[in-house]
C-alpha cells in the first residue's frame, strides 16, 4: 500500500538522497513512494514562505482569535447586529493582515453601518483579498503520483479572509487527460480567476493547469487509515454536490444545495467514508480546517 512503512523500515530497497535547501529536507529517488516523501518531510519545515502544519495551526488559532470569524459567520443573516459585525469583522481581518507584515491581502473595508445587502454582495471566495482576483506566483503542481479521492489544498502565501488555506478539491484521476484536464471537484465563486481561462461559478471541475498558474503552492493529502475510502469518497461527493448547483460560503454543513470548496471535500468523507476531516467540529469547514485535521497527512507541498 502507498501510505504505510515498509520501505522505511528496510523491507524494500530504496536509494534515497537526502538534500537541503533552504531549511527544507528533500528526498529523492528513483521510486519514491508518499510514506518516504512524508518522512523526508517531517524532518524539516517547508521552503520558502511556506509554514509547518504545526505553525499554520498556531497562526490559524491566532486570526480564529483575533477576528472572531467562525462565529461572524454563522450568524443568521435575519440577526440585526450582523451586518455591523460583519464589518467589524472585516476591520479586524484588516487589522491582522497589518499585524504580521501582509497588508497587500488587505480588503476593501465596508462602511460603519452596511445593509444586508452590502453585506451580502460582498465578494468573500477563495482570492487572497477576497476581490476575485489571484496573486499566485505559480508552482510546480503535478497529478502524477495522485489517485482519485485525493484531497488537494491550493494556497496562495499569507492569509485570506476564511483563515491560512484559500482553496480545496477533491481528485478525480478518470476525468485526467493532460493537464487541462477538469479533473478536481469543488466550488468556487470566482468569475474571473486572475484571467487564466478557468472560469466557473459554483460546483464545478478544475484543472491541474489552474492550480499550478494561479496558486502559489498546493499541499497534497490523504486521510489516514482511509485507502479504501477514497473511491467512495469522491463517489458521494459526486452524487451530492452537482455541477452548477449554488456557491455560498454561509451554508451550514447539512445543506446539500449551496456548496463551498471545502464543503464539498469534508461531505464526500463524512458521508462516503465516515470520518470526519473538519479540525474543530463548526458548522462550517473551511481549508484550513481540513488542513489542520489530525486524520489529514499532508504528503507533499508543490511550490
Amino acid at each position: 500500500m502507498k501510505k504505510n512503512l515498509k520501505a522505511l523500515l528496510g523491507i524494500m530497497l530504496v536509494i534515497t538522497v537526502v538534500v537541503t535547501s533552504n531549511s527544507f529536507i528533500y528526498a529523492k529517488n528513483i521510486n519514491m513512494s508518499k510514506s518516504q516523501i512524508l518522512a523526508a518531510k517531517q524532518l524539516s519545515e517547508r521552503t520558502g514562505r511556506g509554514l509547518s502544519k504545526n505553525k499554520i495551526m498556531r497562526q490559524q488559532k491566532e486570526f480564529e482569535r483575533i477576528t472572531n470569524y467562525k462565529e461572524v459567520l454563522s450568524m443568521n443573516e435575519n440577526n440585526p447586529a450582523y451586518p455591523k459585525k460583519f464589518a467589524e469583522y472585516i476591520d479586524k481581518y484588516n487589522e491582522y493582515c497589518d499585524k504580521i507584515g501582509q497588508s497587500n491581502n488587505k480588503v476593501e473595508p465596508l462602511s460603519d453601518n452596511p445593509t444586508l445587502k452590502e453585506v451580502q454582495n460582498y465578494p468573500i471566495n477563495i482570492g487572497s483579498g477576497g476581490d476575485d482576483t489571484y496573486s499566485g506566483d505559480g508552482n510546480s503542481f503535478s497529478v502524477s503520483a495522485l489517485e482519485s479521492g485525493e484531497i488537494v489544498l491550493p494556497d496562495l502565501y499569507g492569509v485570506c479572509i476564511q483563515g491560512l488555506i484559500n482553496h480545496a478539491a477533491i481528485y478525480d484521476e478518470s476525468r485526467y487527460y493532460d493537464n487541462s484536464s477538469a479533473c478536481f471537484l469543488s466550488a468556487n465563486n470566482d468569475d474571473n480567476q486572475n484571467g487564466l481561462g478557468y472560469s466557473y461559478v459554483g460546483v464545478g471541475y478544475e484543472s491541474p493547469d489552474y492550480y499550478r498558474d494561479a496558486f502559489d503552492q498546493v499541499h497534497c493529502c490523504y486521510v489516514k487509515n482511509h485507502d479504501s475510502d477514497e473511491q467512495s469518497a469522491l463517489d458521494k461527493a459526486q452524487a451530492e454536490a452537482n455541477v452548477g448547483e449554488d456557491y455560498s460560503l454561509k451554508t451550514l454543513k447539512s445543506n446539500t444545495s449551496k456548496w463551498y470548496c471545502s464543503k464539498v471535500v469534508w461531505y464526500g468523507y463524512k458521508h462516503g467514508a465516515d470520518v470526519d476531516i473538519d479540525y474543530d467540529g463548526g458548522p462550517f469547514v473551511f481549508p484550513v480546517d481540513i488542513y489542520n485535521d489530525g486524520d489529514i497527512v499532508v504528503w507533499k507541498t508543490y511550490e
